[in-house]
């Protein structure tokens, strides 16, 4: 293929976004890759991160193609899948020259048999994260999902010290043969018309628009148009019913604030319950590993300052409840209620979510611990883990972060603003981390402390809001 045949729009389509996109995609793996180099120069962590770079811009340059694809007007482009093929095929093959020519010069002493293994592990990391992005409707969440493998690079460092890579860096041939053949299977996809037919008109999110609270509730809704018509598995609509069954009593009995309480509430589990039962299923099984997995990670002998820190990250879950609060509280129609009333009303449903947070993490604080009771210690490459499981603060810190999301949607009151979702999660590591470094004499009267600070002004600034809210009543 000579290099006058690519075609500089499919090389780099929309460069106002792709390149600041590419940007943030490699920004922690650089970061990673540089203090790994002046800490602790190791061969294994500087080829894996520079493999994660590549996935990063693998993901950012086919969400760009995959645009251009779901173009209804690019259907009728002539030479359109040939030239996106190209595109890929020199950016592959860019990428893994760059990142042989690194790994030749960076100073590790690397022959030619572990150049050839890094070119072409690059070509298989290219070509595996475009096709998963071409094929995936989530794609979006790849960038994040990638930074996850960050996890087994201690595993790997390690192993790369001890000398056991070597036998797998010294084999190029089936990195080769592996990145020929993802190559192929990609120019297979994207030159054949199925993919372009079922992309076509269809709406493609990238890493920039998980910020745009309007681009995934549009998303969300085309989602459901295509979705088999029904209220979702049992436990669902057994829970919408419960609720609506709560608000028609509170009705009949004249309880005004009751009746939108559980209005809301219902609202609630519409938005935050999944209409597909294998994603509930995904979710739990998922939630158990991720929860062993964590608890044998914190159990390390090894480990220095970070006890019980991993292992907390479970409870991330308890907030679940919590997300999308600004959709339930601001799209729920209040007619036929007073300002007070309705105010009243968000007081009472904030109480109750949070009690479903606080029901969330008292279920993972079982878990955990029966874990811990049955689960033996394990020895892994002549290293001892023993299941551990958190400090006692992770039980009751999601409930307490209910007024960092309340106080997003006092300063955002948008029904689509995602903000409340971003905020959760940083305030729930920090906290989190807070409560691990900082003795509880300390830590746990500061963080109340922001707490009922920020519950404070939220409950100001909403009063006010409904006190100037135009209801129809």
């Amino acid at each position: 293929m000579s290099a006058l045949a690519l075609d500089r729009a499919f090389l780099l389509p929309r460069p106002g976004r792709l390149l600041p996109v590419m940007a943030c995609g490699i920004f922690v793996p650089l970061a990673v890759l540089v203090l790994s180099l002046a800490k602790a120069p190791s061969l294994a962590t500087a080829l894996f991160t520079t493999l994660m770079m590549v996935a990063q811009v693998a993901t950012a340059l086919t969400t760009a193609h995959k645009e251009i694809l779901a173009a209804s007007p690019s259907f009728f482009h002539a030479g359109l899948r040939r030239g996106l093929l190209q595109a890929q095929l020199g950016w592959a093959f860019g990428e893994a020259a760059l990142v042989a020519v690194f790994i030749a010069l960076a100073g590790f002493g690397a022959g030619p048999a572990v150049v050839a293994t890094a070119f072409g592990a690059a070509l298989a990391v290219h070509a595996l994260l475009a096709l998963a992005t071409l094929r995936l409707t989530w794609s979006y969440q790849l960038p994040f999902w990638i930074l996850y493998l960050f996890f087994a690079l201690p595993s790997l460092t390690r192993a790369g010290y001890a000398g056991k890579l070597d036998a797998v860096l010294g084999t190029p041939a089936p990195w080769l043969v592996g990145g020929v053949l993802l190559l192929w299977l990609l120019g297979r996809n994207l030159v054949r018309p199925h993919l372009h037919r079922r992309l076509c008109g269809t709406m493609v999110l990238g890493l920039d628009d998980v910020f745009k609270p309007g681009r995934i509730q549009e998303y969300r809704r085309r989602g459901e148009q295509h979705r088999h018509s029904g209220q979702g598995p049992r436990v669902r609509r057994r829970a919408i019913g419960a609720l609506l069954g709560r608000a028609d009593v509170a009705q009949q009995a004249g309880r005004t604030v009751a009746v939108r309480m559980w209005q809301v509430l219902t609202l609630a589990a519409a938005v935050n319950i999944s209409t597909r039962r294998r994603v509930l299923v995904l979710i739990a099984v998922g939630m158990v590993f991720f929860m062993a997995y964590l608890g044998y990670y914190d159990g390390r002998k090894d480990t220095q300052g970070m006890v019980h820190w991993f292992a907390g990250l479970a409870y991330q879950a308890a907030l679940y409840p919590i997300y999308g609060l600004a959709v339930v509280l601001l799209s729920a129609p209040a007619g036929g209620i007073s300002r007070r009333n309705a105010f009243r009303a968000e007081l009472a449903t904030l109480g109750l979510l949070a009690l479903a947070s606080l029901g969330i993490s008292v279920l993972i604080t079982v878990g955990f611990h029966g874990m811990a009771a049955v689960l033996p210690p394990v020895t892994w490459h002549g290293r001892e883990f023993v299941f551990t499981a958190p400090r006692l603060h992770c039980l009751w810190l999601p409930p307490l972060l209910v007024p960092f999301a309340w106080i997003t949607v006092a300063l955002r009151p948008k029904p689509l603003c995602t903000t409340a979702n971003v905020v959760l999660g940083p305030a729930f590591v920090l906290s989190h981390w807070l409560m691990n470094s900082v003795p509880y004499q300390r830590s746990v009267p500061l963080f109340v402390g922001i707490s009922i600070l920020l519950f404070a002004v939220a409950f100001v600034v909403r009063r006010r809001w409904w006190e100037q809210a135009d209801l129809a009543i």
